[in-house]
């Protein structure tokens, strides 16, 4: 074996265990499930390329928003929860991304998946999320091709969705892809 490393043995129920082979093969896979997809290095989402469909949304004071009637500016949507603790995290690289395209027609929204309105409005308080806020009133994950929470959806002017990107991700990656629209 190469200088300072050591292979270790351990009898457990009758079986021999080499601790050296085992770490890579079983511990691999994990991390690169749990690291990779947050890695901002990481620059994968799914080009959806379909027209953005009508989903119940509203604001926090009831009234009822279509995504669809949107068209006519780039729309970054951000399907987030207030118990989140991911979502929480990407808050600021969301806010970063906005600030990024301060000189831009690009629009923000965050739509909470949880329908609790003064958690919401406390949370988004609470984390700085400095966008306007929306309610989801039904199923809006799988119409807008993401499946969980954080994510973010970029609809170009034409009301077309060009990216679908589930998790939490950097601010350079959310900067290229609003770049990506306004091309």
């Amino acid at each position: 074996m190469g200088e300072g490393v050591t292979q270790t043995s351990d009898r457990h129920e009758g079986r021999s265990y080499n601790h050296r082979a085992m770490f890579p093969r079983r511990a691999l896979p994990f991390l690169l499930a749990v690291l990779l997809p947050g890695c901002g290095a990481c620059d994968a989402y799914d080009p959806v390329e379909k027209p953005v469909r009508s989903v119940p949304i509203e604001t926090l004071d009831g009234v009822p928003v279509d995504l669809a009637a949107l068209k006519g500016r780039p729309l970054v949507v951000h399907f987030w929860l207030p118990s989140c603790h991911v979502c929480a995290r990407e808050v600021p690289a969301l806010m970063d991304a906005r600030r990024s395209a301060a000189d831009t027609d690009v629009q923000f929204l965050a739509v909470s998946i949880d329908p609790d309105v003064p958690s919401i409005r406390s949370r988004a308080r609470a984390l700085g999320l400095d966008l306007p806020l929306y309610v989801a009133r039904g199923e809006v994950l799988g119409p807008m091709y993401v499946a969980d929470a954080p994510s973010t959806v970029f609809i170009d002017r034409a009301g077309i969705i060009r990216a679908a990107v589930n998790g939490a991700r950097d601010a350079a990656f959310l900067r290229r892809r609003i770049r990506d629209l306004l091309e």
